[in-house]
Order: structure tokens, then sequence, then C-alpha cells
């Protein structure tokens, strides 16, 4: 929770007050338990503003994000129509790409949005598609290994052709990329699942991992 209150003069000495209160509160204990939230605003020309907010995510990569905010302005002192106002928002982002979306209303208007982000990189061994990047990323090179998570970096996995890319890379310093080899078929093993790469700034560096396609028997003798 927060707590303020803040006075100020102009230049014609003028004097506003204002109060602000603030607080979140998550709605259970579990990983995927959402946040509701509120604040409150008042000044001295009697000015309220009031909102209330609640936001999530779901999935194993917490890929999926929802939230809705609900609002009441009652129009005096700042000169606004006020009224009550409403959003609710949804994302999802994909190996591939983000995906977002929201509806709202509210005193007179209305209005919808929908968006789509990516990258799409092309090197020696095909075109990946991906998650928007920075200026640094890494090619994840897993030959039969697709599906495997890419585990630091939220949403990514190696897509059906063992690529996958790896956004906002930091430069000049030693990066961790690691591979989850669960979900993967029986018959595909990882020699290793981490590796390190440190790439100068604006690089697209391709980081191998070597995979072994194969039967594995076990015999009990």
């Amino acid at each position: 929770y927060s707590i303020s209150a803040t006075r100020t003069r102009d230049a014609f000495s003028r004097i506003s007050n204002q109060v602000f209160a603030s607080f979140t509160l998550p709605l259970g204990d579990g990983m995927h338990a959402p946040n509701f939230g509120g604040n409150l605003t008042h000044d001295s020309t009697g000015h309220m503003l009031d909102q209330a907010t609640i936001n999530g995510t779901l999935g194993e990569d917490n890929q999926f994000s929802y939230g809705a905010t609900a609002s009441h302005d009652n129009g005096e002192g700042d000169g606004s129509s006020g009224g009550n106002a409403g959003t609710i928002y949804a994302g999802y982002r994909s190996p591939f790409a983000q995906f977002n979306g929201s509806v709202g209303s509210g005193n007179g208007y209305s209005q919808a949005s929908l968006g789509i982000a990516g990258a799409v990189v092309a090197h020696p061994g095909g075109i990946t598609f991906g998650q928007p990047m920075g200026d640094t990323v890494a090619i994840v090179d897993a030959k039969d290994a697709a599906g495997a998570r890419v585990i630091n970096a939220s949403g990514v996995r190696v897509d059906r052709f063992g690529y996958a890319l790896v956004p906002y890379m930091t430069p000049f310093g030693l990066n961790t990329i690691q591979i989850d080899p669960k979900g993967l078929p029986l018959d595909v093993q990882m020699d290793a699942t981490s590796a390190q790469v440190a790439p100068h700034a604006g690089a697209v560096v391709m980081v191998k991992f070597k995979t072994v396609e194969g039967r594995t028997v076990v015999l009990k003798i």
C-alpha cells in the first residue's frame, strides 16, 4: 500500500492540495494467483478519481496475460466530464509473436484494439520467427529438439526446424542459454542443455546444442 499527500503553489500563489492512496492485494497464494489493486486521488478542487484493477498470468511460461480496469471520475474541479469507464485486455506470448487486444468504454466513447508484434531473422539455416527482439539476439540451433523450452526466455521454444530466437541478449556480458529437454521425443537426447555466449552489441549469434537421435534400450538381466 502507499499513501501520499502533496501541496503545490503556482506562480499566482494559488495553493493546491492532493491526496493519493493505493494498494495491491494478491488473490491467493498460487503461482498464477491474480492481483487486485486500487487507487484513489482527491484534491482540494473537489476532483476525485477512483480506480480498481485486476490482472494475472496463466500458462507454464506465463504466456497468457489478462486484466481489467474500472474507474470513476466525479468530474469536479478539473473541468472533465467525469463518469465511469472500464477496459478489459488479454495477451498471448507465443514462441513466434506476441498478440494482445483490449476493449473499453466510458462516458461518450468506446475503443477496441488488436496488436501483433514479432521478429524475423534470416540465418544460414533458414528463416526463424520469434518474439520482439532487441539489438542483440541469439539463434539456438538444436536439431531434432523441436518443442524444447528455452528456460531463460519466457515463451520461447525450439521450432520444428530446430531453431529458436532468443531476444534481448546482454552485449559484452556472459549470457547463459538453457534448454529444458522435457517434452522431447524419447529417441532424442541432448549432449548439453546449457551454453554461454558473450556477444558484441548488435550481434546475432548462433548457439549450437548437439543432439543425438537414436533408440534407448534398458535391459534387465
